[in-house]
């Protein structure tokens, strides 16, 4: 997480909005990794139960 803050401050310095999205795309991205790892999970439990 600290890496993550100072690169947004690094960019900050020269351009603040572009910081700022690119803190918000990091998040957006972290998000759907998230959630892919969640429907891999289910996905795996439910090929538990079917016969290949």
């Amino acid at each position: 997480m600290r890496d993550r803050e100072e690169i947004a401050v690094y960019i900050a310095r020269d351009n603040p909005q572009a910081a700022h999205k690119w803190i918000a795309n990091l998040r957006k991205t972290a998000e759907r990794a998230a959630e892919m790892a969640l429907v891999d999970e289910r996905t795996a439990s439910l090929e538990i139960g079917l016969k290949l």
